[in-house]
């Protein structure tokens, strides 16, 4: 059920990313809906096939991006991996975990995508990048983090409902 849920819930996220998020950036930063949601995906307890998830987004990410394809599979998989490794030890508090795990993951993606974009040759500032792009970045994903947590977690419990015991 979660493959064939995965190719729409992700290709609507990746055109409200690109019609309405990317208008709403501080300084140059914007948040990022793939990590907002695999993220919630992968903290969500009744949830499976996170992985699948991860290379489809990465897929689409690598698509519309500038970036090498390789590069946005890699790190949803490290980041889907790295959540569940929180997920097993921090299981009391998964909505602090999900914070904890959204800021590291958004601080993470884009300075790797900085350290990329400026490898392959663009002109970009470490610096004024990090101030103008990485920590606005992860300021508005954490604006975000909640309501994107608690809208797809109330549609993962009816997609996916708790099984009754007899």
């Amino acid at each position: 059920m979660s493959y064939v849920l995965a190719v729409p819930i992700l290709l609507f996220s990746m055109m409200i990313q690109m019609v309405v998020i990317n208008k709403l950036c501080l300084l140059y930063g914007y948040a990022d809906l793939f990590i907002l949601i695999l993220n919630t995906f992968v903290f969500h307890p009744r949830t499976k096939h996170a992985y699948s998830w991860a290379i489809l987004a990465g897929l689409m990410f690598g698509f519309v991006s500038k970036l090498p394809i390789y590069f946005p599979i890699t790190l949803y998989l490290g980041m889907i991996w790295t959540a569940k490794q929180v997920k097993k030890r921090i299981w009391h508090l998964p909505i602090l975990a999900y914070l904890f795990q959204v800021i590291g993951a958004t601080f993470m993606f884009q300075l790797g995508s900085l350290l990329v974009l400026q490898v392959s040759g663009s002109s970009l500032p470490f610096l004024e990048s990090i101030n103008l792009i990485v920590i606005p970045s992860v300021i508005l994903n954490f604006i975000f983090a909640i309501p994107i947590y608690y809208i797809l977690t109330d549609f993962l419990n009816v997609v996916f409902p708790e099984k009754e015991s007899s």
